[in-house]
């Protein structure tokens, strides 16, 4: 996002030493219309970025008040990350990643929130609460991009026939067929322009990858 322009907040302040300050996700990018009458319009595409599992990026000192610190290359230092072993919700409890799954959860629980997972097989038990507490809200929509047989917590949301949760997926022959592949997604399913509706891409790429029912779900 740096390379290409995209104005983002990832939870860290600062120019030359970057610490973690969970302030900033209720910060807004503006653009000043009017100095006289102090006219603000919010910038487009600001994107708001949550690593809820860390980064090798991220470590710890003895700095106080903002512990956490982001360093590009990562340096030898002990990594800020949660690992995939058993203690792995009580690792999410601690700080930064408490901050990051609250933000998590006060996004998607927004009225007309649509979440889209990608590569995720739903076997994390405290991200999958956050999740199923949104599925209450009559508004909130799931995408999710998985093998049209995949199995365990995605195979009981598809057997809920919920009409807000989208599972697509196919497994054609051909690359740009395989629907719930991260680059078909990519290349294929994102909107190229701001005024296009996901609804819309979604529905055309459906059609355009899968002219049979069998191919998709």
């Amino acid at each position: 996002m740096d390379r290409l322009g995209i104005p983002y907040a990832n939870g860290f302040s600062g120019i030359i030493e970057r610490r973690f300050n969970p302030s900033t996700f209720r910060y807004a990018l503006a653009e000043q219309l009017d100095l006289s009458n102090r006219k603000w319009s919010a910038v487009d595409a600001f994107v708001y970025l949550c690593k809820l599992h860390g980064s090798i990026s991220w470590t710890e000192d003895d700095h106080g008040l903002f512990p956490i610190r982001e360093k590009w290359p990562a340096d030898g230092s002990a990594k800020m990350m949660i690992f995939p072993t058993p203690a792995k919700q009580n690792s999410s409890l601690g700080s930064p990643y408490a901050d990051l799954f609250r933000e998590f959860q006060s996004r998607i629980v927004r009225e007309q929130s649509v979440l889209v997972t990608s590569g995720y097989g739903f076997g994390d038990e405290h991200l999958n609460n956050i999740i199923y507490q949104a599925l209450t809200i009559p508004t909130f929509r799931l995408i999710i991009f998985a093998s049209p047989d995949a199995p365990g917590e995605i195979a009981k949301l598809r057997a809920l026939g919920d009409p807000r949760i989208w599972i697509i997926g196919g497994d054609g022959p051909e690359p740009g067929t395989r629907a719930h592949y991260f680059d078909t997604m990519v290349d294929r399913f994102m909107p190229q322009r701001p005024s296009e509706r996901i609804d819309d891409a979604v529905r055309k790429v459906m059609k355009e990858l899968a002219p049979d029912k069998d191919d998709t779900e």
